[in-house]
């Protein structure tokens, strides 16, 4: 009798774990505040203050493809602009994850406006 009660009793959670997602609960808040940028006319200079390795996701206009690194707490990533607008954007997520929405030029608006979320790599490979 003891075990019917217990295993209704979680049957009956069972809903309210299912409602949301996995990968809901997987997202956290990027580091951004902790790892600021800091730019002039000449770079763009990220510094990872966090109390956790950074994973940056840095891309400006005149590259091919982003530059993506793993940035140690007290590591400095900079990166020089020689001749291009010096348009560029990025994403400070905590080691393991990926910004959400992905890095890519059409969620722009979402990544320099820092509305981004960040995903468990696990996740994200999914999509």
């Amino acid at each position: 009798m003891i075990f019917r009660r217990n295993a209704a009793f979680m049957l009956a959670l069972l809903p309210g774990l299912a409602a949301q997602p996995v990968h809901a609960q997987q997202r956290v808040d990027h580091l951004e505040s902790c790892a600021p940028s800091e730019r002039n006319a000449d770079f763009v200079r990220i510094r990872n203050d966090c109390d956790q390795p950074v994973s940056l996701i840095f891309w400006r206009f005149s590259l091919s493809a982003p530059i993506m690194r793993t940035l140690q707490r007290g590591e400095v990533f900079q990166e020089h602009f020689t001749g291009d607008s010096g348009w560029w954007m990025s994403t400070a997520c905590p080691l393991g994850y990926d910004p959400d929405p992905p890095f890519l030029l059409e969620n722009t608006k979402v990544i320099v406006e820092s509305t981004y979320r960040c995903v468990s790599k696990q996740i994200s490979m999914l999509h």
